[in-house]
């Protein structure tokens, strides 16, 4: 998996999350940091444009996820509910 796969399946939830919800919703939520460590890369995912850049080198991840199991959490609706079952991410912080 690829950072150029991870971001247009993160495009695709974010559309799909447009469609559905208010956007001052989904402003009103804050972007996530995830950490890729096979990768070695973390990465702002903002929900309210769909938009996945680089963080900030001093940003603290919110989440560590691998490349894997991040595709299948964006390119699924139960994908956040299998990885949590699983136990196929590490929560960083709240």
């Amino acid at each position: 998996m690829c950072l150029s796969q991870l971001a247009e399946a993160f495009q695709g939830l974010a559309r799909n999350l447009r469609a559905r919800y208010p956007q001052f919703l989904l402003r009103s939520l804050h972007p996530l940091h995830i950490r890729i460590p096979d990768l070695d890369a973390t990465v702002k995912l903002t929900l309210a444009t769909g938009a996945m850049s680089p963080a900030a080198t001093n940003a603290k991840p919110d989440a560590e996820i691998y490349s894997q199991p991040l595709h299948y959490c964006l390119t699924r609706t139960w994908g956040m509910g299998t990885l949590t079952n699983s136990a196929r991410f590490t929560l960083l912080r709240d």
